[in-house]
């Protein structure tokens, strides 16, 4: 996944809104787990630019 990352973020937004309303377990789970891909997404993308650049 890369891009434009807005509906993602807007998504995360909700479920916390949710998480915060219902209490439930398996939705911080999942914004745990949404979350920690995001960051490795974030990590790998200048990686992926740079061997691009080795490339051209």
């Amino acid at each position: 996944m890369n891009g434009d990352q807005t509906t993602f973020i807007e998504a995360l937004g909700l479920l916390k809104t949710a998480e915060e309303r219902v209490g439930d377990l398996e939705i911080s789970q999942m914004i745990s787990r949404f979350e920690r891909c995001m960051a490795k997404i974030d990590v790998e993308e200048p990686a992926s630019e740079f061997q691009d650049a080795l490339v051209d």
